[in-house]
């Protein structure tokens, strides 16, 4: 289960990617509150499809079907998005979980400072690296930068 993108245009919901806007934020907004089955379903969604070993990648591979990577696309991982799906996980209950992707994003944000000096306003969560090749680069991924939200992650 998981909350989709609408067109507008022609009407229709479009299921052909998974997001952690579609799964994190609803948990975090409180959307699914009082209804279990739900959230159980979005949480083994969210840790089956879009946990990775560095953190919560934006979406799934399905959404890079044309080869194109967005900055938001398969395989980044953004602070905002680590939190939201943190902080919604704790909200209903989910400790393990969210302990478990908070480990491997603070981790990953640890080995890129140590390496590199430097933390990123997003990184290759499926390789665990800083060094991603997306559309508009990677701010503060040079020796000395460091971006607000990673910080504050």
């Amino acid at each position: 289960s998981s909350f989709f993108d609408y067109n507008t245009r022609n009407g229709q919901v479009d299921t052909s990617f998974l997001s952690v806007t579609g799964l994190a934020y609803p948990l975090w907004c409180g959307l699914v509150d009082g209804n279990r089955p739900l959230s159980n379903e979005i949480v083994n969604t969210l840790m089956t499809n879009l946990a990775q070993d560095g953190g919560v990648v934006s979406d799934d591979l399905r959404n890079n079907v044309k080869g194109f990577t967005g900055q938001w696309d398969w395989p980044a991982g953004w602070a905002p998005h680590q939190m939201i799906t943190w902080m919604g996980l704790m909200r209903l209950g989910y400790l393990t979980q969210a302990r478990e992707l908070a480990s491997r994003w603070v981790r990953l944000c640890l080995k890129t400072f140590q390496v590199y000096d430097c933390l990123p306003e997003k990184f290759d969560v499926v390789h665990c690296t800083s060094r991603i090749d997306v559309e508009y680069g990677n701010q503060c991924s040079e020796k000395g930068e460091y971006f607000g939200w990673t910080v504050a992650s």
